[in-house]
């Protein structure tokens, strides 16, 4: 699930939340089941023989909803390598691309940011967490086809460079034969773009756990159609009354209390290399960082660490709170800054209020990690959850977790293998 789905997610009746908060409970049991039984260990060194490193670095941008919200002259069109745009849905009548009109609007701004930067790619990412308009559509070819035609058009129309899928989930209502229609949607979109001159992109939004991973996909096929996969390697934890305890939403590796737990396999790290392992190529996998965090409040102040009990969200609707508001949280009296070296990532309290967040220390360390791991780069989700207006330094610098993972990129050195 995506930020802006938490942001959408605070409008929905109780009913609904205590059905999402089933799935995710769901979801998790299944991610750590056998978690000690053996099989994947969590753990594959990156071979000698790697690509060089060219990373990409892919800034998912939500479409504004008012004026005081991002807009596309802001947006550091230098920064990015690929801007994807969401999100676009599908009309259930006809099974075409659609996108209110305001954002048709806002997509011809965005498309002049090529003026500054020629290298800079535009997707439009179709689907997000709230979309269930996929099923209808790929259930068919003859559906699948009108989708794939509509899109091209739609590309075309507003030259863009490709399209983003984000299904969530293939076969997530029981018809596990979406998982085999997900991948003859992203073979025909292949075959599509192939008769074009033109190279578009195709990638996908992926699951991070590995009950997901196991459940929707078929990896081995991915890799076969799609130019990369967008890995949302966030969300592991927020607050649900089925787990009321304090944990981090983005934890690089397992904290200290998590690595003797059934939260185990609940990192970054897992999940790279769970794919890895599930045959997705390194240099194909593009690591999401969140620009956002979730909140949490305590039953108890003087119990604020981490599986500390909560009774539900803390500051932010619905416990989301983006990286500006972050950095405000921080500067407040009283509060506590917590850096779990173990995770890689900080927590911060005050009273009754805990927050997990990623800030430019952990960002930096996630950049490191993907050079290390020789992938293909980072997400960022989102350009709209980052600070933007520069209140979280000292000196006004704006978008500094989206800098920090340019700098490390910038000073990424290639080395081609020995030629034995």
């Amino acid at each position: 699930m995506y930020a802006s789905d938490w942001k959408c997610f605070r409008n929905k009746s109780s009913a609904v939340r205590v059905a999402f908060s089933l799935i995710f409970a769901i979801l998790t049991v299944l991610a750590i089941i056998d978690w000690n039984t053996g099989g994947f260990n969590g753990d594959l060194s990156p071979s000698n023989n790697s690509k060089p490193c060219a990373l990409k670095m892919v800034c998912y941008y939500n479409f504004p909803i008012n004026s005081t919200d991002l807009q596309p002259e802001q947006i550091p069109e230098s920064l990015c390598t690929h801007i994807n745009l969401a999100f676009a849905g599908i009309n259930q009548t006809d099974f075409t691309i659609h996108i209110p009109i305001n954002d048709t609007q806002l997509i011809e701004r965005i498309t002049s940011l090529r003026e500054k930067n020629k290298e800079l790619r535009i997707i439009i990412s179709v689907g997000g967490g709230r979309n269930k308009d996929f099923g209808k559509m790929a259930n068919t070819h003859a559906n699948r086809k009108l989708f794939i035609n509509s899109t091209m058009k739609f590309i075309k129309k507003f030259e863009l460079d490709g399209v983003d899928i984000d299904w969530e989930w293939p076969g997530s209502d029981g018809n596990t034969k979406e998982k085999i229609k997900f991948i003859q949607l992203l073979q025909e979109f292949r075959e599509e773009f192939d008769r074009h001159k033109k190279k578009y992109i195709l990638s996908i939004a992926a699951g991070a756990l590995e009950s997901q991973v196991e459940m929707y996909y078929y990896v081995n096929y991915i890799p076969l159609y799609v130019d990369f996969i967008n890995l949302m390697t966030y969300d592991y934890h927020f607050y649900t009354s089925y787990y009321p305890i304090t944990d981090h939403n983005a934890p690089l590796y397992p904290s200290a209390k998590d690595r003797d737990s059934v939260f185990a396999k609940l990192n970054v790290n897992y999940s790279v290399n769970f794919w890895i392992y599930k045959s997705m190529p390194r240099e194909k996998i593009i690591l999401g960082l969140p620009a956002f965090g979730h909140t949490y409040k305590l039953i108890s102040s003087l119990n604020h660490g981490l599986h500390a009990p909560a009774d539900g969200f803390g500051i932010g609707e619905n416990g989301f709170i983006e990286y500006r508001e972050s950095c405000a949280f921080l500067k407040l009296l009283n509060t506590f800054h917590v850096r779990d070296d173990d995770a890689g990532v900080p927590y911060a309290y005050n009273q009754y209020d805990w927050i997990s967040f990623d800030d430019v220390h952990s960002i930096r360390s996630k950049a490191e990690f993907i050079i290390n791991e020789k992938l293909g780069g980072a997400m960022i989700y989102s350009l709209n959850a980052e600070d933007y207006t520069g209140v979280c330094s000292t000196d006004g610098t704006k978008f500094p977790l989206l800098k920090t993972v340019r700098s490390v990129f910038d000073g990424c050195i290639s080395k081609e293998p020995e030629v034995p």
